[in-house]
């Protein structure tokens, strides 16, 4: 067979020059090629350096603010939705705080329009008549052993007439203050002058004797009270006093109380009773017709 370079008949394909040229030219092909890839990577290298990195990285950091950015815009939208919950919060507690002093302003109007004197409380209150005389319907509490009667017989039992200590104050002047809407309103009047017939002794004065205007004894009987102290006489007779005036107070008081519920309606509406074992609910207070606020319903949350 013939080499293919040279044409030289043997019997293999290539001939050991031509096999050997051949090596050769392949070598320096190959190290040509290396030599050209090392100068490719050296170039490509140095262009990554110089070109690449830093917009890889300008690209990185645009990325990175740009979610930055996002996460602080979605931040600015939930407290926005958040201020106008709160704003919607705020304006409703305004309206409700307006509403109930609307209603409280109107009740205050009622209480000083209805506040004018009225005839019926010049002397006592409708449903507890008061007598000029304090001592009316009350019994005479137990005196001492000292003080006897000089009758035989005791007479039927009656209610001793006492006056009123002249220094005494009229029943408005202490129960109400002067910035309340009732201190308008005429004092009950209450008898205060003492009977001609009544002399209380002094604490200087030697016990001699006292007359009582009604009584165990007849108008204008002296009673002898010698041996009797002075001083626990008076005390005695402070007390009756005291439980006179809170008698008056406590008729008048409630006499006052129904005035007010009958002239301002306060009712309860609605509610049901219990029937059968079951429990009842409870309605809403009224005042002039207006609902009256409940103190659980006053949410105060700054």
């Amino acid at each position: 067979m013939e080499c293919q370079n040279c044409e030289l008949k043997q019997r293999q394909f290539y001939c050991e020059n031509c096999l050997k040229q051949h090596l050769l030219s392949l070598r320096l092909q190959t190290q040509h090629a290396a030599t050209d890839r090392d100068a490719h990577i050296a170039s490509a290298q140095s262009s990554l350096k110089t070109v690449v990195d830093p917009a890889r990285l300008r690209r990185a950091q645009v990325r990175g603010r740009e979610e930055r950015v996002q996460e602080i815009w979605e931040g600015v939208n939930q407290l926005r939705t958040t201020n106008q919950d709160l704003r919607d919060r705020a304006q409703s507690l305004r309206n409700t705080l307006a509403t109930r002093r609307r209603t409280l302003a109107i009740a205050t109007a009622l209480l000083y329009s209805t506040s004018a004197p009225s005839p019926s409380l010049s002397v006592s209150p409708p449903h507890a008549p008061i007598s000029s005389s304090p001592q009316n319907g009350r019994p005479l509490p137990h005196r001492p052993s000292s003080v006897s009667s000089q009758s035989s017989t005791p007479p039927a039992p009656s209610p001793i007439s006492r006056p009123l200590s002249t220094a005494s104050r009229p029943l408005a002047a202490n129960f109400f203050t002067p910035s309340s809407p009732q201190a308008a309103r005429p004092p009950l009047v209450t008898a205060t002058t003492p009977p001609q017939s009544y002399s209380r002794p002094s604490l200087l004065s030697p016990p001699h004797g006292r007359t009582v205007s009604a009584g165990s004894a007849p108008y204008g009987t002296p009673i002898p009270t010698r041996g009797v102290d002075p001083v626990a006489r008076q005390i005695e007779d402070l007390q009756v006093q005291m439980a006179v005036l809170s008698d008056t107070i406590a008729r008048a008081r409630s006499g006052l109380v129904q005035e007010l519920v009958e002239v301002f309606s306060v009712v309860e509406v609605g509610g049901r009773p219990p029937i059968g074992g079951k429990a009842g609910t409870k309605g809403e207070w009224t005042i002039g017709g207006l609902v009256l606020p409940v103190p659980g319903d006053i949410r105060r949350e700054y």
